[in-house]
């Protein structure tokens, strides 16, 4: 996570290449310029960031955009061998929403598909991302001005307000080579 121009914090995951050691940006998020002035932004408008008392592996975050209070938990873990990284994000609202979730660009040289329901993966130099969502959330890939989107949406049908909407989703690394 890192601060961007515009004031708020953006989150790219990377990838080390063996050969030369630099690093090669696989999925990065849309906290652009434009972002700043939109009630329902593309991500999580994070304008505060700070680790978890305790917890070397949770970042904490907070933000607003129009009327709209947003934070979210982002921790590593790592399962059986496997590291992830698992984004639990929550919106506090008292307008019915137009857009909730996170967006992620893919790099120009990986490709991104589905994989099943609520599952998708990126693969880069012999690399894979498995994206999956838990059942308040939804990812689809999307083509959008010659970018490759992976768009994971909030999933929420209530009508009452003001509430808070969820939805929590994890990336994770194996080697495909």
């Amino acid at each position: 996570m890192k601060r961007l121009p515009n004031g708020r914090f953006g989150s790219s995951l990377e990838f080390l290449t063996a050969e030369d050691g630099n690093s090669v940006t696989v999925l990065a998020d849309l906290p652009d310029d434009e972002s700043v002035s939109q009630a329902w932004p593309p991500c999580p408008p994070v304008q505060e960031c700070r680790s978890h008392s305790g917890m070397d592996n949770v970042l904490l975050t907070t933000g607003m955009a129009g009327k709209a209070h947003w934070s979210a938990a982002i921790e590593t873990k790592e399962t059986d061998g496997h590291f992830f990284i698992e984004w639990d994000a929550a919106c506090r609202t008292s307008t019915k929403p137009e857009f909730l979730g996170s967006v992620w660009q893919v790099a120009g040289d990986a490709s991104a598909v589905m994989t099943g329901d609520r599952m998708a993966t990126v693969e880069l130099a012999g690399e894979t991302l498995s994206i999956s969502a838990d059942d308040g959330a939804s990812i689809e890939i999307r083509q959008e001005n010659e970018r490759t989107l992976v768009v994971i949406s909030c999933i929420d049908d209530q009508d009452e307000l003001p509430r808070t909407f969820r939805w929590k989703y994890r990336i994770g690394v194996t080697a495909t080579s």
